[in-house]
């Protein structure tokens, strides 16, 4: 059986990157066997504005769908892990 450490990464602008009208994400790619778990985190905190907060898709992208620069800016951590080793990659939102 073949086997690979978790290992993860995060390129493009996803600002900019719209998915569907006007969805915003954040893509971490992914390697590894067995398929790693993703799990994102926010180092500051999101103030309390009622928008809809980010979620994670199935495929470990980071969906925003209501995206407002001013509570959606911060660092975000990508962390992907397997029975073999853990990742980690980091991106910074910041205000357009």
């Amino acid at each position: 059986m073949d086997s690979k450490a978790a290992k993860s990464s995060i390129d493009g602008d996803p600002w900019f990157d719209p998915v569907n009208q006007g969805l915003k994400i954040i893509k971490c790619n992914v390697e590894g066997k067995p398929t790693p778990q993703v799990t994102w985190y926010k180092l500051d905190e999101i103030s309390s504005t009622g928008a809809p907060a980010p979620y994670v898709s199935n495929n470990g992208v980071l969906v925003f769908p209501d995206l407002d620069p001013n509570t959606a800016s911060g660092l975000y951590i990508c962390n992907v892990s397997n029975s073999l080793g853990q990742d980690l990659s980091y991106f910074a939102g910041k205000q357009s």
